[in-house]
């Protein structure tokens, strides 16, 4: 039996490559990432440089460290499964998490579903007989108010699985995920290519980034010096405006547009080219939506469309808003642990909803199907112990309405109107409460990088009548 490897924290040098158009970090070389594989994430005490002129010495000194040093963190021979409990307070790529779970989770776990495809069969027919009986029948309004219901619940389930559809875990060939995606994703007027771009590219790899993220709603910066922002974090669920009780019921496909047309633009998603093709992709749909509504006349088309979009967009955004956005920003490191939160339902919705609401699992591991995320949810509370954060849906979705959407810090939400400033989820699943107030209107705190998760700003407890005290002062 080999002696266990001891731990130690060396300097180590690497190359940080930044690419302009994706502005993501790369290794310089192979023979770096080999090294640095086989060390855990947390063990370094890593120096960025940013001068690929220094490639040949760093690969130098990375090959004479791991001659110099033994190897740390996990064990290169150890068994299968043999991981211990992570409550470290470092901030981890997803890749990490992915890495160590792929040791203990079963190989079918990565293999795709395809038989989820059979959920079009039910979806698309609960949609075509709801819209015959909306046509052809002159029934009460109140039974029209609940085929609209069932058209629009019919319509967000089918996003579930173009979702899936999109992430490659149903089906291989590309044409066949465009195909069948677009089908799914009709009522919402978005292509699958730019669902691509918006979720799988920037949502996934810019978690909960200001900025980059096109799911957040930034930090107090970005709310002061863009006029859009500001305008968008008033409809937002915690902004404290009326306007934002209609959030559920409309978010989705506003921010789809948001998406199309502002941040697409902003951060380059495709090229010239390829923007006009998504921008006649979406007039065509539209155009198809506006066919349907001359067709069948303004009062049926409010009950075949409108008010289905409007119950699809609930069914999306009472699991997407609460996914994220009173969890920690992860500006230097994303971390799915850290920025993610997994909201419980009974298991009969979870099976109806492909499992949408385990989305810690979901960013760990985007390429296993939906189907597998309550083992990849098992084995993530088994191996990393508090890190992992799940809560039910009614109460994350109070949380999100008791709690600002906009970062003064990484573990700080502030009321940008009042300047209440409230924690984030906190590292042991502790709920957001109020912790200070700042003076308005509310400046930017001073940032730090690279801290770790649990120890971002000192937080003191501060209680809702001290706050009411400092306000009255």
């Amino acid at each position: 039996m080999r002696p266990a490897r001891h731990c130690f924290s060396p300097a180590v040098f690497f190359v940080n490559r930044i690419s302009k158009r994706r502005r993501e970090c790369h290794f310089h070389g192979k023979l770096e990432a080999k090294i640095l594989s086989q060390y855990s994430p947390c063990s370094f005490s890593g120096i960025l440089l940013g001068s690929p002129s220094i490639g040949q010495s760093t690969s130098l000194a990375l090959w004479i460290l791991s001659l110099s040093y033994p190897r740390i963190g996990p064990s290169a021979d150890r068994s299968r499964g043999a991981i211990l409990i992570d409550n470290s307070p470092s901030l981890r790529p997803g890749s990490y998490y992915a890495k160590e779970l792929k040791q203990v989770l079963p190989p079918e776990v990565f293999e795709r579903n395809p038989w989820q495809l059979l959920w079009l069969i039910p979806h698309l027919a609960i949609i075509a007989a709801s819209i015959s009986a909306l046509l052809l029948t002159n029934i009460h309004w109140g039974f029209r108010l609940l085929l609209s219901a069932a058209i629009g619940h019919s319509f967000g389930c089918l996003m579930y699985l173009a979702h899936e559809i999109l992430h490659g875990t149903v089906v291989k060939n590309g044409t066949l995920q465009n195909w069948l995606s677009g089908i799914c994703m009709l009522p919402y007027c978005i292509s699958p290519e730019h669902w691509k771009a918006w979720h799988n590219r920037s949502h996934h790899c810019h978690t909960s980034k200001t900025g980059r993220d096109p799911d957040s709603f930034g930090d107090v910066y970005m709310n002061r010096k863009a006029p859009f922002a500001k305008f968008t974090t008033k409809l937002a669920p915690g902004s404290g405006y009326l306007r934002s009780w209609f959030f559920m019921g409309f978010w989705f496909s506003f921010h789809a547009l948001v998406t199309l047309f502002v941040h697409s633009k902003v951060f380059e998603y495709w090229k010239p080219a390829q923007r006009r093709k998504q921008l006649a992709l979406f007039s065509a749909m539209v155009a198809f939506w506006a066919g349907v509504g001359y067709a069948v006349g303004p009062y049926n088309f409010a009950f075949i469309y409108l008010l289905p979009m409007v119950v699809a967009n609930c069914v999306q955004m009472f699991y997407i808003s609460t996914n994220h956005l009173f969890c920690d920003e992860t500006q230097d490191e994303n971390d799915p642990l850290i920025n993610s939160l997994t909201v419980s339902t009974p298991r009969w919705v979870s099976w109806l909803h492909l499992n949408f609401g385990y989305h810690v699992e979901h960013h760990v591991m985007p390429y296993a199907n939906s189907k597998h995320a309550p083992k990849i949810q098992a084995a993530l509370k088994e191996h990393f112990g508090t890190r992992y954060h799940e809560m039910p849906l009614q109460q994350a979705l109070r949380v999100l309405y008791e709690t600002p959407p906009v970062h003064l810090s990484r573990q700080e939400l502030v009321d940008m109107r009042t300047g209440i400033v409230y924690s984030t989820l906190g590292p042991n699943g502790e709920l957001p409460h109020v912790v200070d107030q700042v003076a308005v209107p509310v400046r930017p705190r001073k940032r730090v990088k690279n801290r770790p998760a649990a120890v971002d700003v000192p937080v003191t407890e501060t209680s809702p009548e001290d706050v009411k005290q400092n306000r009255a002062a």
